[in-house]
């Protein structure tokens, strides 16, 4: 019976992304840069390998209702993404973009760059930011830091919108902060970050068509690349902490990502991520550890209170509890995540597939806006879509901490512009 059940859900995973496929390359009814084919084909491609080593290791009892719940938050995805649903949203539409200069994009770079260059300063110069464990300051840092994200997308769409060679100056000198976190910190969120706040405006506002012999290569070097930046992490920050060239941290031989590389794959049988999801599902369903979507309002807590200001013992009350669990027979690898189809089970149990829905819902909202030629929601577009596949790869939370992020930056900036005009209207 489990066979039959794992069999169906794999076709159906399989229909969806051949569906997606479809609508992309054949009917064409769905751009490459849509939010439904960036999605699927990024969580097939995390998804589909680790199956293939899971469903020869694990037990039916761990195996069954991770396939059945990864199902079901796939297909809620495309329901979620052909749903015209709302839930309320159109109201705060207008609000957003009055806090929006569309005019004063330059500034906007400008000031990412400054934020992101005070933050990556104060980082060199934080001893605890070289470990895994930040301190309360390092957070801080590290949220100035990086706004060299924003940085280069505000430079990406001004460039691309309007061709202006300013522009084309901040989206290089923004480059730099990527390249460093991609070849030196190993960081693969970063290139994902890179390849899409520069390919999404491309596509979009000079209506390039990129041919599937040209598409299909490119996605099988950057999947490989993506295997080896890991490989290069391990071996220039030791797998975590920061780090720079500035620091110190000079780029690799190759001979020793090489050997690195050789090393991990002697451990791909693991499957980390997905086993780790198995395991950490058991114990909730085990032990009725379920948080009832606790672990969100505690990350927002987590992200935007600092303990160096309002006090540890104030901060940890101002979350809510959650029930303790223990694994048994297993235990999470160092660097490993649960991913997001757990939090969002640890929080609601098979119903918490509606959050991918959810998600859905407001990513095809901002996305149809965004190429209604709306300069602000292709920024947002751009700026928090990474956090939806962090949502499968990592935690759900980050999708939720990702738009309040960028709400709060564009608040920040709303107000710093509104100075700047104000002064120069006095002077």
């Amino acid at each position: 019976m489990a066979d039959i059940i794992h069999i169906f859900c794999i076709l159906i995973s399989s229909i969806i992304l051949i569906y997606v496929l479809y609508r992309v390359f054949i009917d064409k009814s769905l751009h490459l840069y849509s939010f439904m084919f960036i999605f699927i084909f990024a969580s097939s491609v995390f998804i589909l390998p680790q199956y293939v080593t899971i469903y020869k290791k694990l037990d039916n009892s761990l195996l069954t209702p991770l396939i059945v719940y990864i199902t079901l938050c796939l297909v809620f995805t495309i329901i979620g993404c052909n749903l015209k649903l709302s839930f309320g949203l159109s109201r705060w539409e207008r609000p957003l973009e009055k806090i929006f200069h569309e005019d004063y994009l330059t500034i906007y770079s400008v000031i990412f760059l400054i934020t992101a260059t005070l933050g990556f300063v104060k980082l060199l110069g934080s001893e605890s930011a070289l470990g895994t464990q930040w301190s309360g300051k390092d957070v801080i840092y590290n949220f100035l830091y990086t706004t060299y994200r924003y940085a280069l997308i505000f430079s990406c769409v001004g460039f691309f919108k309007t061709k202006k060679r300013h522009f084309l100056h901040l989206l290089i000198l923004s480059s730099f902060f990527f390249l460093d976190r991609i070849f030196i910190g190993g960081r693969r969120t970063d290139l994902v970050y890179y390849v899409i706040a520069i390919g999404v405006p491309y596509l979009y506002y000079t209506n390039a068509k990129i041919r599937l012999i040209i598409l299909i290569p490119s996605m099988i070097v950057a999947f490989q690349l993506l295997t080896i930046m890991v490989a290069l992490r391990t071996v220039t920050l030791d797998g975590s902490g920061f780090g720079s060239i500035a620091s110190g941290v000079s780029l690799p031989q190759f001979k020793e990502i090489v050997a690195a590389n050789e090393k991990l794959k002697a451990k791909e049988d693991r499957a980390d991520e997905l086993t780790a999801c198995c395991y950490s599902m058991d114990a909730v369903n085990r032990l009725s550890a379920y948080n009832y979507g606790a672990i969100y309002w505690n990350s927002v807590v987590q992200d935007f209170i600092p303990a160096s200001i309002v006090g540890e013992g104030v901060k940890k009350s101002l979350m809510l509890p959650t029930k303790n669990y223990k694994l048994e027979g297993y235990t999470i690898y160092k660097g490993s995540t649960t991913t997001g189809f757990f939090d969002t089970y640890s929080a609601f149990g098979y119903f918490g597939c509606l959050f991918f829905m959810f998600m859905a819902i407001v990513m095809t909202r901002i996305y149809i806006r965004a190429i209604s030629n709306n300069t602000f929601y292709m920024i947002f577009y751009l700026c928090v879509i990474v956090d939806t596949l962090h949502a499968v790869t990592h935690r759900s939370t980050l999708f939720i901490t990702g738009i309040l992020t960028f709400l709060i930056w564009m608040i920040i900036v709303h107000f710093i512009i509104r100075f700047i005009l104000f002064m120069s209207k006095s002077s």
